[in-house]
């Protein structure tokens, strides 16, 4: 009997066990999950900053046409802008959502990436391209252009 009984408390032993690993893992996954759902976007991009629509314009066209976006954008943003930012070739490096302003904000967590926005804000017109972006979801967006 006693044979048994030491079998039985392994047994019940094991299942503790088992059930409190099991709880360890639940417990890991959720909180993974809540750190997903906390994140906050950010984005890097880069602008050019013109007091014209038409300067915009004309620099808007030359990008359409530019064999090297990221290249011709710098070497724009260093030429014409007229942001501080255009010494590092228009760009401002990585920033949250609410950092710049309402429409500069909505462009570079709304619009698509890796192509070229205007935007007019209190500042003048802005050529915007967006390298990366985090903590945004990018199903959503690509389906809300899709859709339009």
């Amino acid at each position: 009997m006693a044979r048994w009984c030491r079998s039985l408390l392994r047994l019940l032993s094991l299942c503790v066990t088992m059930a409190l690993l099991l709880l360890l893992q639940a417990s890991h996954h959720q909180q993974q999950r809540v750190h997903a759902e906390v994140v906050e976007p950010v984005a890097r991009a880069s602008h050019i900053l013109v007091e014209t629509e038409a300067n915009c314009d004309a620099m808007y066209e030359q990008l359409l046409l530019a064999t090297d976006l990221h290249a011709t954008f710098a070497a724009l943003a260093r030429e014409h802008s007229t942001c501080p930012s255009r010494r590092k070739g228009g760009k401002l490096g990585t920033f949250g959502r609410g950092q710049m302003v309402g429409e500069f904000d909505r462009v570079v967590f709304e619009e698509r990436m890796g192509v070229v926005h205007k935007v007019k804000t209190q500042f003048g017109w802005h050529l915007v391209l967006v390298t990366e972006r985090y903590g945004v979801d990018e199903l959503a967006i690509s389906r809300k252009k899709a859709q339009s």
